[in-house]
């Protein structure tokens, strides 16, 4: 992982990041390839819903994201990365965009 920068976020190749195993959340195929086609339109995507995991790269939120990226070829790309924040409670992290 990258060093931590302003405001604990830092940037993760997403080889290094991987599904929560209990997460109760599915996607029906015909989701993922919209999912897929979106993040391959518009890569900022992840800087404006950026995916939040915990310090072993388990990601806590944003298990559909991680998975469309994945079977869209994105995490070959050097590139693509996802922003995370270094949270101090239990090793977990924080979500740091802001939603409105």
């Amino acid at each position: 992982m990258s060093s931590i920068g302003v405001g604990g976020v830092q940037e993760t190749p997403l080889e290094r990041l991987r599904p929560w195993p209990e997460n109760p959340r599915r996607i029906r195929p015909e989701r993922l390839e919209d999912l897929k086609r979106a993040l391959l339109a518009d890569r900022e995507m992840l800087w404006a819903r950026p995916l939040v995991a915990l310090a072993d790269g388990t990601v806590i939120i944003g298990n559909q994201r991680l998975l469309g990226c994945k079977r869209a070829g994105l995490g070959d790309d050097p590139g693509a990365g996802s922003r995370i924040s270094a949270g101090s409670s239990g090793g977990r992290t924080r979500r740091t965009s802001d939603r409105k």
